[in-house]
């Protein structure tokens, strides 16, 4: 079987994203490939956010309110950084988001926010806020959990207009939410 590798940098970053047709990515996810949007194709509010575009969400992708497209419930176990951000260990990710809705918020609830943060344009943050982009495309934007430990389970409140839901991720190991 031939396997399609398509790497896409996040903007800012310098983080990269590896999309292996039907085939888990090293962060864990199993994704489709994925066409890249080019940066004229981008509306400006969002290119900061936009790695990629498609017509449907990323496999192994768990979807809220039909709009949010969230990783798996159980993911790899983060890895050691060495960088300024205070954060010891980070776990590469990828939220989707469909770009003809309202815009969508991702947070890490009060009481975690010493336990793990969000990789955003702006630096690690307890808010990732996804604002209408593409059309009726999945947007994909490549973020990362940050932690003070290898292994945690951690809550996401994932909120689309009015909508709201908390989401738990299993990183390194299960959650028994």
């Amino acid at each position: 079987m031939a396997v399609v590798t398509v790497v896409a940098v996040a903007a800012g970053g310098g983080a990269a994203l590896a999309l292996n047709h039907h085939r888990p990515s090293p962060g864990g996810l199993i994704l489709r490939t994925l066409p890249i949007a080019a940066p004229q194709d981008v509306p400006e509010a969002c290119g900061q956010l936009v790695d990629l575009t498609s017509n449907t969400a990323p496999g192994g992708s768990r979807i809220e309110f039909g709009a949010v497209a969230v990783p798996p419930a159980i993911m790899p176990e983060a890895f050691s950084q060495a960088n300024p951000t205070g954060w010891r260990y980070a776990q590469k990710t990828g939220f989707g988001f469909l770009g003809n809705g309202p815009p969508d918020v991702i947070s890490v609830p009060a009481g975690w926010q010493k336990t793990v943060a969000l990789a955003t344009p702006n630096g690690p943050a307890s808010k990732l806020f996804l604002p209408p982009c593409q059309g009726a495309q999945w947007n994909i934007y490549i973020s990362e959990f940050y932690l003070r430990s290898p292994t945690a389970c951690v809550p996401l409140r994932i909120q689309v207009g009015p909508q709201a839901t908390t989401a738990w991720f299993g990183l390194g190991r299960r959650c028994n939410k």
